[in-house]
């Protein structure tokens, strides 16, 4: 099997622009892994939306996108950030490329409900054999969660659901969600709580205590289908500690939270 990492990067990790993450990733790129990057990018369509005059709303998490909206969120994931990241990356001697659902139709989608949430979009394929072409390339692909279908819509995807999708279809050996917190806590305030493994059983008994809630859900979600579809390794790291990634891949440190069939 081939030693590739999936890491998802983005909504509430870009708070703290003031993090190793790009070095990290540098260092795992130079190292045995052959690394995807997949971002989402929350706060930053929410300011862009609100400077054309137009409201945010979310129905169970997910944001409203009719096509308006899809016009500055594709603006903002797919020019802004997107871009961004690779070339912050490329700066590093990184052979970065950032790619878009749109490039060879990367990532095929239909809508999830288009009635009520517009152009929020569901996975349906992912054009593995671009990806790794690319990963054998020793290109390191930046993923901008924007789906295509056959007629030339654009969706929005969950950048988690991205993530994971891309995970399994590269049957990837690790698959890294890195958020603002430590992991799973059991007091959201208390670091100390930090639960190191938690198995399916134990996290939903997590998220029907309301221990795991809110945005925590569908990350844990994602996580347990992550072990569930085969992936070995499927963890939530703080993205704000200097050097996780590093530490908990290179050097092998008890960091975030792991997940376990």
């Amino acid at each position: 099997m081939q030693n590739i990492i999936v890491i998802k990067y983005g909504g509430s990790a870009f708070v703290n622009e003031i993090n190793s993450i790009i070095d990290d990733i540098v260092a795992l790129y130079k190292s045995e892994f052959k690394v995807v990057l997949v971002h989402g990018g929350g706060k930053d369509i929410s300011e862009a939306l609100a400077k054309e005059g137009i409201e945010s709303r979310f129905i169970n998490g997910l944001r409203v996108s009719d096509k308006k909206s899809m016009e500055v969120i594709d603006l903002v994931l797919t020019g802004k950030i997107n871009k961004n990241l690779s070339f912050l990356l490329s700066l590093q001697g990184v052979n970065a490329l950032g790619l878009s659902g749109k490039d060879s139709l990367l990532l095929k989608a239909s809508p999830l409900d288009l009635d009520t949430l517009g152009h929020v979009g569901k996975l349906e394929s992912i054009n593995t054999t671009m990806l790794l072409s690319l990963l054998d390339s020793k290109f390191l692909p930046v993923i901008s969660p924007i789906g295509v279908d056959n007629k030339g819509n654009i969706y929005n995807i969950n950048a988690d659901h991205v993530a994971l999708g891309v995970a399994c279809y590269l049957k990837a050996s690790k698959l890294i969600f890195l958020s603002d917190i430590d992991g799973v806590l059991k007091d959201r305030l208390d670091p100390s709580t930090r639960v190191s493994k938690l198995s399916k059983a134990e996290a939903l008994s997590f998220i029907e205590s309301g221990v795991i809630n809110g945005g925590m859900i569908p990350k844990v979600t994602c996580a347990l289908e992550g072990v569930e579809s085969g992936i070995k390794e499927v963890v939530i790291l703080n993205a704000n500690r200097p050097n996780v990634l590093k530490g908990f891949l290179l050097e092998g440190l008890d960091l975030g939270t792991r997940f376990y069939k």
